[in-house]
Formats: structure tokens, sequence, C-alpha cells
């Protein structure tokens, strides 16, 4: 796939525009019941998904990421969107950093 362009958005506006599902297969999963699992049934259901509305979240040294796509390397899980990527355009999504000092409260993991 040659990638036309890169967009980076806020996680508020990728909300907005993308709908991530909710985890049909845990109730209690992170980032506001969306997250999938790496492995077992929930990583199945992610690969058996179209590639366009697949995202992966990702620690970054740190930092935590969403990134269009399904990426193997950091990957804490996995998101599906509601809507699709356009063919050839690729997206980021900064999160939150999570080598700053923490209250406790994740309210994403």
């Amino acid at each position: 796939m040659k990638v036309i362009a890169h967009h980076t958005l806020t996680e508020d506006e990728y909300l907005v525009r993308f709908k991530p599902v909710l985890n049909h297969f845990d109730g209690t999963a992170g980032f506001d019941g969306c997250l999938f699992e790496t492995f077992g049934e929930e990583l199945a259901y992610v690969q058996a998904q179209n590639r366009h509305v697949v995202w992966t979240v990702i620690d970054c040294d740190g930092q935590l990421l969403i990134e269009s796509g399904f990426h193997i390397v950091n990957r804490l899980g996995y998101l599906i969107a509601t809507e699709p990527t356009e063919q050839g355009h690729t997206y980021s999504i900064i999160c939150e950093d999570l080598t700053e000092g923490d209250d406790g409260d994740s309210e994403h993991l």
C-alpha cells in the first residue's frame, strides 16, 4: 500500500470520526470497553476484520499511541472502528504519556 498522507489526530477527533466499537467479548475491556486483546478469540476476531477498520494501541517508550492498521510490536491491544480509513492514508493518535507521574487512575487501560 502506497501511503498518500499521514495524519495526526487528537483522541477526541479519533473518537468522533472513527467511532470505535465495544468489545463484545469482554464488558470490562480497557479504553472505555473498546479494547480487544492480543490473543485468543479476540485476536482472531480482530484479524478477521477489514484492515481499514483495525487500529492498534501501542506503548512507544512510555507514550500511549493509537496507530491505524494492525501492528504487532509494542501492542497493548486493538480497536475496531465503525468508520474505515481511506485507502493510502495512515493515522496516529497521541493519547497520554505513561511515564509522567500517575495518580493511579488510568482512564484507558
